[in-house]
């Protein structure tokens, strides 16, 4: 797995796509990267939860990020990145989103994210801070608070987290 450094410059983003979609998350956020993981199932009522991402000293839930966003996916071995919740009070300090490839690394100024146009018909535009247009087709950066969903923690609920 690789593991981003620990002092990410300002500005560096980890460009992936899922779907049809280009998206970004800040270096910042993401604790690792895990290629082409196998996670462990675990039963829930949620179809957005995949399973657990066990290694190392991380076992971290994975969700489908294809299907909180409501986009089809691509891949058939897809990757997971794995990013800092930001929720304090979660029980998961980490959390796996499953996408369908890294593309890229970019250093973009804060000044290029553009806020999305009322107009816009994206069916996940609640989960975007901005769009940058630095490549062939836009990049959507990811709002993670509005991406995990609150009610994670429940979904084991009938497990022991301790």
């Amino acid at each position: 797995m690789h593991r981003p450094t620990a002092s990410s410059p300002p500005g560096a983003y980890l460009i992936f796509r899922v779907g049809q979609y280009e998206l970004a998350l800040p270096h910042a956020a993401i604790r690792q990267i895990a290629p082409h993981p196998d996670t462990v199932a675990v039963p829930t009522s949620s179809p957005w939860l995949r399973g657990l991402l066990c290694g190392g000293v991380l076992t971290v839930p994975v969700l489908d990020t294809a299907m909180l966003l409501g986009v089809a996916s691509e891949a058939e071995r897809p990757a997971v990145i794995v990013v800092s919740n930001p929720s304090d009070d979660a029980a998961f300090g980490s959390v796996g989103l499953l996408v369908d490839r890294i593309s890229d690394t970019a250093r973009i100024p804060a000044s290029e994210w553009k806020p999305l146009r009322a107009s816009s018909a994206l069916a996940f535009r609640s989960r975007i801070e901005g769009s940058w247009r630095g490549r062939s087709r836009p990049c959507y950066l990811l709002c993670l608070p509005t991406l995990i969903p609150a009610d994670l923690d429940a979904q084991f609920s009938p497990f022991s987290l301790t």
